[in-house]
């Protein structure tokens, strides 16, 4: 399991921070996600442990690419930029989306 972990601030609000995997980056490798703007430091956390298993994303040589928005003119400053293991809280929500997924899936 894996955790995409950064600090921000932002001069609005992020509506599309996209995530793409692998080395063809196109939008069906890809995920959409949003966060607010903040004027202090705030962290913001992803589980990319589905998306990584999805996308056979992860090996050696393969490209990770990042898009802050699509809004010209937004400032976005990171700090703290790092793929990390999952805390407590996070194993235990990745637990419940796992269930969510299975049910869905019988």
């Amino acid at each position: 399991q894996c955790i995409l972990s950064f600090e921000y601030t932002a001069s609005a609000d992020i509506s599309v921070f996209q995530i793409f995997y692998g080395n063809s980056i196109t939008e069906g490798r890809s995920v959409k996600r949003s966060f607010p703007a903040s004027a202090e430091w705030r962290e913001y956390a992803y589980d990319l442990t589905i998306d990584k298993d999805r996308f056979s994303w992860g090996h050696a040589g393969e490209n990770f690419r990042l898009d802050f928005g699509v809004v010209p003119g937004v400032t976005v400053k990171l700090r703290k930029l790092c793929i990390r293991g999952m805390n407590a809280e996070e194993m235990e929500a990745h637990r419940k989306e796992l269930e969510e997924i299975k049910k869905k899936e019988a």
